[in-house]
């Protein structure tokens, strides 16, 4: 069990679904905004990242195991500046971590988009979105990290009273496709990620697909 749990991304629709629910299970959360974190200089960066372990090392309870969750996203539609922030946050600030505790378990909250073609989306987030999955097959090789992508598609992004009539529509269309209550919403998808991290052995480099089947169905 994560003696702690790390939020990157907290700000976001998605992010801050994750601490509440996180909250409301009674883990123990810290916060950090990957927007700022990936706007800093090198040399910023390292100082930013050194103190965030310093304030969870000096904290009053031990700390031996970390839980990270990932839930940020990029903005940038410069593909060199998008794949730099991934970089950033999926890679270096995962391996600080891994240098200073004994177990760092992490789950990103990432997308079907870099394995399959959207042209909705930009080049850059396509490329963000692979850079993700890259950074995790690479983590196996640090031996107490253990890294794994949830590859999301269609979900409940929105809690329901944040619903407009489009996506509401949106959402009953998608529903009957994989059938009601196959759906997964924030709160399932943040279930899912404690449980791989809470796991005696969790799976190592792996992207786990949880959109309900959407992503196997074809037009």
């Amino acid at each position: 069990m994560a003696d702690i749990y790390i939020v990157v991304g907290a700000r976001g629709v998605v992010g801050e679904q994750v601490v509440s629910r996180l909250e409301s299970i009674e883990k123990r959360v810290l916060t950090i905004s990957g927007k700022t974190l990936v706007q800093m200089s090198e040399r910023e960066f390292l100082h930013a990242s050194s103190q965030q372990i310093k304030e969870i090392s000096t904290s009053p309870n031990a700390i031996d195991s970390v839980g990270v969750i990932l839930a940020h996203r990029t903005r940038h539609n410069d593909v060199s500046k998008s794949v730099q922030g991934e970089l950033r946050l999926c890679r270096d600030l995962i391996r600080a971590f891994a240098e200073k505790f004994s177990k760092v378990n992490v789950v990103i909250l990432g997308s079907i988009t870099g394995s399959f073609i959207d042209i909705a989306t930009s080049e850059a987030y396509h490329y963000a979105k692979d850079t993700q999955k890259s950074c995790v097959r690479q983590s196996i090789r640090i031996p107490n990290l253990c890294m794994n992508l949830i590859e999301l598609s269609w979900f409940v992004k929105y809690p329901e009273h944040r619903f407009h009539e489009g996506y509401r529509k949106q959402i009953e269309q998608v529903g009957q496709r994989v059938g009601y209550g196959n759906l997964p919403t924030v709160l399932d998808i943040t279930d899912f990620a404690v449980s791989l991290i809470e796991l005696r052995r969790p799976p190592r480099g792996q992207v786990i697909a949880y959109d309900g089947g959407y992503s196997l169905l074809q037009e």
